[in-house]
């Protein structure tokens, strides 16, 4: 990549993001377009600082055929956020500012072409505007793990995986919360 892409690229990334922030009572998302195998990220957008009013928020993918599922978890706990991320779903960075959050998503395949909306808690639809994830055209050569030249396969057993493993995260993270919580009751008690 030439410095004058990568100072485009900058440059495009911070128009959406003056963009996003110009929606004023709005939460939005940004996905910029990328290639197969990838890792792309995913930036939230908020009106206001939502650590600052300790709103949960969950990022949801939606395609035409589904409905939406929970792919990130935000929940605000003793002054900060525990994130249950989906497979592939990871934190970029630190966040230090409770109006902007970015994840990426690792080894981008077509099953992550979709729509993708961050909800806070208290949103409504009107509220949110959505994103898009979609793949350059000059990735539709890469073979994904659902898809290959002349054999395609059912996609569904790997979404119904991804969602069992997700819903076990989750299962494991609130205990990791509570059973702690359990036992400083049971000794507060005494």
């Amino acid at each position: 990549m030439t410095v004058e892409q990568a100072a485009q690229n900058n440059q495009t990334a911070g128009d959406r993001q003056l963009l996003a922030y110009g929606a004023k009572d709005r939460a939005v998302c940004d996905i910029p377009p990328t290639d197969v195998n990838s890792t792309v990220t995913l930036t939230c957008y908020f009106p206001a600082d939502v650590s600052v009013n300790k709103k949960n928020f969950i990022v949801y993918h939606s395609v035409t055929t589904q409905a939406p599922v929970a792919v990130i978890n935000a929940t605000w706990y003793e002054g900060q956020y525990l994130f249950s991320l989906a497979p592939g779903f990871g934190l970029e960075g630190s966040q230090s500012d409770g109006r902007a959050f970015t994840f990426y998503i690792l080894q981008v395949s077509k099953g992550h072409n979709g729509m993708y909306s961050c909800n806070p808690d208290g949103y409504h639809d009107g509220d949110i505007k959505g994103c898009e994830l979609v793949l350059n055209k000059s990735g539709s050569e890469s073979v994904d793990s659902h898809e290959q030249k002349g054999n395609s396969t059912d996609c569904s057993n790997h979404s119904k995986t991804t969602d069992i493993y997700f819903i076990l995260f989750i299962i494991a993270t609130v205990l990791s919360v509570c059973i702690p919580l359990v036992c400083l009751i049971f000794v507060l008690r005494r």
